[in-house]
């Protein structure tokens, strides 16, 4: 597929009409809030992923080479199962509790039958 644009190309009018081919104000604001959320969303991803470089870089050169890297990665993982299991104890008290209620709801109606 051939790109669009490339540094050597002009821009021409009819492109930068499509790239801005909004029917009114409402849509243009619409699609710059969209922008200016994605953008807040990927700062923090990118601050996260600064954070876990550092982690992981102050691991390998300060705190004991790979083996040190090794027992956070161990770490992380205990705390993911740890949730995990968290998420299916309130998944299975959620179920249960779904159940009574469709159970008090069934003598509900069999009483004012």
């Amino acid at each position: 597929k051939k790109p669009i644009l490339n540094a050597m190309s002009p821009v021409s009018p009819s492109f930068v009409h499509k790239l801005c081919d909004f029917d009114d104000v409402t849509q243009y604001q619409t699609r710059l809030e969209e922008q200016n959320s994605l953008a807040t969303a990927l700062s923090a991803c990118l601050d996260n992923l600064a954070e876990e470089v550092s982690v992981c870089h102050g691991l390998l050169l300060l705190g004991g080479g790979a083996s040190a890297l090794a027992a956070h990665v161990r770490s992380l993982k205990e705390r993911k199962a740890r949730a995990l299991d968290q998420v299916n104890e309130w998944s299975e008290r959620w179920e249960d509790a779904q159940e009574e209620l469709l159970e008090l709801g069934g003598d509900i109606v069999d009483v004012e039958l």
